[in-house]
C-alpha cells in the first residue's frame, strides 16, 4: 500500500469517527452545540440562525465532505471516475442509515429518514462537484 492510500483510509476513518462521536452526544450536549454556533453565526453576520439550520448545515457539510473522502480513497484504487462516484455516495448512504439508527440508541436523539435523504444529497453533490472539476481540468 502507497503512502498515500494509507493516508486517504486515515482520513476516512478519523472522519467516520468524527461523525460517530457527534452522533453519540447525548441531546443536551448536542443542542449546546449548535447554540454556541448559533451564537457565532449571529456575531459574525448579523443574521440570526435556527437551531435546525444548524444542525442541517451540520449534517450537510459531515456527509459531503465524507462523500468527497470516500471518492477519493476509491480514486487511489484505480477505479474509474464513474464507478468510485457511484460507489462513494452508495457507502455514505449506508453510513448515514447505520448513523441514523446509532441515534435511535442515544439518549435524546432519535433517527429521522430526513436526516438519511440529506446526508446522501450532500454527499452526492459534494462528489458531482468533484467529478465536474476532475473532467474540467482534463479538458485543460
Amino acid at each position: 500500500m502507497t503512502p498515500n492510500l494509507l493516508l486517504r483510509y486515515i482520513a476516512v476513518a478519523v472522519w467516520l469517527v468524527v461523525i460517530f462521536a457527534f452522533s453519540h452526544q447525548g441531546s443536551e450536549v448536542s443542542s449546546g452545540q449548535s447554540s454556541w454556533v448559533i451564537d457565532v453565526v449571529q456575531q459574525a453576520t448579523g443574521v440570526a440562525a435556527t437551531e435546525t439550520v444548524v444542525r442541517k448545515g451540520a449534517h450537510a457539510l459531515v456527509y459531503a465532505v465524507l462523500g468527497v473522502l470516500l471518492l477519493g480513497l476509491l480514486r487511489g484504487h484505480g477505479l474509474a471516475l464513474r464507478k468510485a462516484a457511484l460507489l462513494a455516495v452508495g457507502l455514505a448512504a449506508l453510513y448515514a442509515v447505520s448513523d441514523e439508527l446509532h441515534q435511535a440508541f442515544v439518549p435524546g436523539r432519535s433517527a429521522e429518514v430526513g436526516d438519511v435523504l440529506l446526508d446522501t444529497l450532500a454527499a452526492s453533490l459534494a462528489v458531482i462537484v468533484y467529478v465536474k472539476i476532475v473532467l474540467m481540468k482534463k479538458q485543460d
